[in-house]
């Protein structure tokens, strides 16, 4: 009996290893067989939808089957195909994605794995999140170095190269210049095509204006001919790098030679339709307009305009009139110059220019910003000879309308792609100076204040709108049907997408369409203002104006706003009723005295900067200032890197004093961005601190051992939730954050000022750390609900971004304002460590004890200045850097013991009244 189970247990145990190995050779015959029909159909048949279908499933047949470097290799066949089929960016993303989990010890040093990082560094790239992107690209060299890339390795040339790309778009230079030199070299020595890289070259050497650079670079015979042979487009792309490098240099003969070189190529290929006559007329009128030729410019655009062109592409057509009413205005022509302005205003509304400048636009294109500029300098041209009212009020008018257009764009775009920082300054500088000219024959409260509320909304142009949307839409989702916001936002992406179709090829249907969702549109507004009043206020209805704002929330503070120009600088002041409108010179001398004294006290070198604070004081400050009232300041462009109350008030360097000593200041980045949200004040409030470089720390941020002490400190005020070192991490803050009172942040982090949005507050981080997940970049910031009393962020140079085509500063000041935070303090330069403790620690006992924030602030501020026995550590770099914007209210209310104690007194006295009557009747 026992011999008769043996024999059946072999005999099951052969018949299951025998299907176990015809399974084996069954499983290995489909994905051979199926990887060889998705190769078909990508390759050969260009099938992308059915080849990435096919390479899923090896990719699941390998898995079952243990081959894991065989699913890693088809995961990136899957994801080219679906890359090739046009599918979202995102869903390519997540087959890279969810082939990390097939690395394993045995291949993750392999040339699969290498792959699969350099497809991940490239989507990453492309949905435009670069230091993603450096991140797996960076894992992909290290792989492809240790295996010793064979000559045929493609894709480590296109590692090299994207690489490159992504430090030009991290503005990281000189990392660019190294990267794409390698990946030159490497393609130099497999032969491989140069000509991506080369386009990345020219565009580095011109971005950086790095002419000399650029020129020994066109100078080198093989580079030549490279670019000679190179495809029509990276040939495009390169040549209009040089053409613009040669016109920014005045070598405007060398940009003709250019020019023309591209036309005779353009002209030569079978590309031509792409690039009209008209389009390259343009680039030569662009030239003669730089050489004062402006009849030839007026010629050669003539010359290549046809109807069936203007037809086809009338965009194109629109800006070509633009150009040639241009060149009639700089030849002093104003007959030709109107008529031609009014030519290209129709593409943008028919009755704009006939109909008293009334703002009726039915394309809202990126081009009419500087189509209303050049409009603008047509009527003050006018107005200097004649010095006519009726055409002051007209580039008013002009200069109004390019500053509602841009609030307009600001909803739906970002503005750097339609305006750079010249023309911005040009419009608001514009602007200003014709309401000064007003102001100066009027001295009426209605022209200030318009003036002022500009200037106000210019700082916020692009991000009011899109940003408040973002938390209104968080702030009514739980009050409003989610049928009626999803109307919304599918009614308005329709009206976007047709105004986006008809810009590129107006058709009657197309239009009809529009004009039918348009009028659908109106009646669900008129439905959602009857049904959601305040929503529909907030959303579609008029904004306060700053005279409002300032009557509401600064009756009885002194109001100054500087708006900085090219060479201008305009000043508001309000307080009471005197309003003060000044135009004041930036001359070299302020612009070097402003440049030096933020130098020197943002890194400690010297004590000159009191001779350049006092100079800075006299010139910008001194006339606007009071001691009797709070000054609450408004800061633009350079001024705002400015710690204005470090400026010295006195001519003697000695026994002289810095403004603190005298004055109370306040720093706002804007009047009407405010938050009015009322807070609950309590005699006790709960914070939250993060510090995750208590103990730890990396190649990017160094351990901040003294936050420490902060940390201790603060939580023996204040009942907190605390999160030191691994357990800061960025995931944790953005779940507790958005009930907290009372946030702070001892941490590290970075300005951008290159690209604001890109800067970053820095979180405990891993090896294994994606970069996205180590930091909170200013755009996630915005995305934040907050209800925050105050949010200090005791880090590095928190406080300065760049002053950028209008959208306001970009600072994570603005970024947590606007998410809610009623007030925050932070730094305009790295603080030491431990300085920066010691103010934070004297700031919040001032809290504690019920001061208002900004006289907690400077009480932390001076109390630092008269306890410091050494000299030197009294300079503005140990102590002036930290600021506070917003609210002032305490975060203890005081007043509240006050009435408790004096309720608990009178009903202690009632009581002992009816005591004492009950003891006398006894």
């Amino acid at each position: 009996m026992k011999i008769k189970i043996k024999i059946f247990h072999i005999s099951m145990l052969i018949v299951v290893l025998s299907n176990a190995f015809n399974g084996s050779v069954c499983a290995q015959e489909d994905y051979e067989e199926l990887n060889k029909q998705a190769y078909n159909l990508y390759h050969n048949e260009k099938n992308y939808a059915e080849a990435k279908k096919l390479y899923l499933k090896c990719i699941e047949l390998y898995k079952s089957e243990g081959k894991l470097k065989d699913a890693i290799l088809d995961s990136y066949n899957a994801y080219r195909s679906s890359t090739a089929n046009m599918d979202p960016l995102d869903e390519a993303k997540n087959i890279l994605l969810d082939a990390l989990q097939f690395i394993d010890d045995d291949n993750k040093n392999s040339r699969e794995v290498a792959t699969l990082y350099s497809g991940l560094g490239v989507v990453y790239n492309r949905i435009y999140q670069y230091e993603n992107s450096q991140y797996y690209l960076n894992k992909s060299i290290q792989i492809f170095k240790a295996i010793e890339v064979c000559p045929f390795e493609r894709f480590y040339y296109d590692v090299l190269v994207y690489r490159g790309i992504n430090q030009i778009e991290l503005y990281n230079y000189e990392e660019a210049k190294v990267a794409l030199k390698e990946a030159l070299n490497f393609a130099q020595i497999y032969d491989l095509d140069k000509s991506h890289v080369m386009t990345n070259i020219t565009r580095l050497y011109s971005e950086t204006k790095d002419y000399s650079g650029l020129n020994m670079f066109l100078k080198d015979h093989n580079n030549a001919v490279i670019i000679e042979n190179a495809p029509l487009f990276i040939y495009f792309d390169i040549y209009n790098d040089i053409i613009k490098a040669n016109r920014d240099q005045g070598k405007l003969q060398e940009a003709l030679k250019y020019q023309k070189q591209l036309a005779q190529r353009i002209n030569a290929s079978s590309y031509k339709i792409h690039f009209s006559e008209r389009y390259t007329a343009m680039g030569f009128a662009a030239i003669y307009q730089d050489m004062d030729e402006h009849k030839k410019a007026i010629n050669i655009l003539k010359q290549n305009d046809d109807a069936e062109t203007r037809k086809l592409k009338p965009s194109e057509a629109s800006m070509c009139d633009l150009m040639i009413a241009e060149s009639y205005l700089e030849l002093n022509d104003f007959s030709n110059a109107s008529d031609y302005l009014k030519k290209s205003f129709r593409f943008n509304s028919d009755t704009f220019y006939s109909q008293d400048l009334k703002f009726n636009f039915k394309k809202m294109d990126v081009n009419l910003l500087e189509k209303l500029a050049v409009l603008g300098e047509f009527y003050k041209r006018q107005q200097v000879k004649a010095n006519n009212q009726k055409l002051r009020e007209k580039i008013i008018k002009v200069y109004k309308t390019a500053h509602k257009a841009l609030l307009e764009f600001s909803r739906s775009s970002d503005e750097d792609r339609f305006i750079t920082e010249t023309n911005y300054k040009y419009i608001y500088g514009n602007l200003l100076d014709s309401y000064w000219e007003q102001w100066n024959l009027t001295k009426t409260e209605a022209i200030f204040y318009d003036a002022l509320n500009i200037t106000d909304e210019s700082k916020l142009v692009a991000i009011a709108s899109e940003l408040k949307s973002v938390r209104l839409d968080q702030l009514f989702k739980e009050n409003i049907d989610v049928e009626i916001l999803e109307k919304e936002i599918k009614l308005t992406a329709e009206i976007d997408s047709l105004k986006r179709l008809i810009d590129l090829s107006d058709s009657k249907k197309t239009s009809e369409i529009l004009k039918s969702r348009q009028k659908e549109f109106q009646v669900f507004k008129d439905k959602l203002e009857a049904e959601q009043p305040k929503y529909f206020l907030h959303k579609y209805g008029e904004e306060f104006s700053v005279k409002d704002k300032i009557n509401k929330l600064h009756k009885n503070h002194n109001i100054i706003e500087y708006f900085v120009g090219d060479s201008t600088i305009f000043v508001f002041k309000a307080y009471k009723d005197q309003l003060i409108f000044d135009k004041l010179p930036l001359s070299k001398i302020l612009k070097k005295n402003i440049s030096k004294f933020i130098l020197n006290v943002g890194s400690y070198t010297n004590d000159n900067y009191k001779t350049e604070g006092r100079f800075i004081y006299e010139k910008l400050f001194k006339k606007y200032l009071i001691t009797e009232s709070k000054n609450i300041i408004v800061l633009d462009d350079l001024l705002q890197k400015i710690p204005v109350e470090a400026l010295w008030t006195s001519n003697d360097d000695t026994s002289g004093q810095f403004l603190i000593n005298t004055f109370d200041i306040l720093r706002s980045n804007s009047i009407k961005q405010e938050n009015e949200h009322l807070i609950k004040h309590s005699n006790k409030q709960q914070s939250l601190i993060f510090a995750p470089f208590v103990n730890s720390g990396n190649s990017i941020n160094g351990k901040l051992p003294s936050s420490l002490k902060e940390v201790e400190y603060i939580s023996s005020l204040f009942k907190s939730v605390i999160y030191i070192d691994d357990e800061a991490s960025k995931s944790k803050f953005t779940s507790t954050i958005s009930k907290q009172k009372l946030v702070h942040l001892a941490t590290h982090s970075e300005v951008n000022s290159e690209v604001p949005s890109h800067s970053k507050i820095y979180f405990y981080s891993s090896e294994n750390n994606l970069p996205e997940d180590t930091y909170l970049t200013l755009e996630e910031l915005y995305k934040l609900s907050l209800n925050a009393h105050l949010v200090t962020l005791s880090s590095c140079e928190t406080g300065i971004g760049k002053e950028l085509k209008g959208r306001g500063v970009m600072s994570f000041s603005n970024a947590l304002t606007f998410a809610g935070a009623k007030s925050t303090v932070m730094s305009l330069w790295k603080v030491p460590d431990e300085n920066s403790s010691r103010i934070m620690m004297s700031f919040y006992e001032s809290l504690y004890q019920g001061l208002d924030k900004d006289k907690a602030l400077k009480a932390a501020k001076l109390n630092y200045l008269n306890t410091t026995e050494d000299n030197d550590l009294a300079h503005p770099y140990y102590w002036a850097g930290f600021v506070l914007s917003g609210d002032t209210e305490p975060i203890i209310n005081n007043s509240l013991n006050y009435l408790w104690y004096v309720t608990f007194a009178v009903l202690f006295a009632i009581i002992l009244m009816i005591l004492l009557k009950r003891f006398k009747k006894l």
